[in-house]
């Protein structure tokens, strides 16, 4: 989606939930959807947590494995 314009700027493509909603599978899942587009660059996500400077302190709808895990770190590792 263009940001600044709201126009779709390709198709959507969604990836099955990972079940369970573990670090290693969830980034598995945001790679893929880098991938698939081709996408270099920034991304934006929505995570269902509560999130302090990349660290996710409770969970909701995702692994308990979460706890203490620096999503920024991982979701830049993954996504390039």
């Amino acid at each position: 989606m263009d940001v600044l314009s709201g126009a779709l700027t390709a198709w959507r493509h969604e990836y099955p939930k990972p079940q369970p909603a573990t670090p290693a599978s969830v980034a598995e899942a945001l790679r893929g959807l880098t991938r698939h587009f081709g996408w270099e660059g920034l991304i934006g996500c929505a995570f269902p947590a509560m999130v302090r400077a990349g660290v996710v302190h409770t969970t909701s709808n995702v692994d308990e494995s979460w706890i203490g895990m620096n999503t920024r770190d991982l979701f830049s590792k993954e996504s390039g």
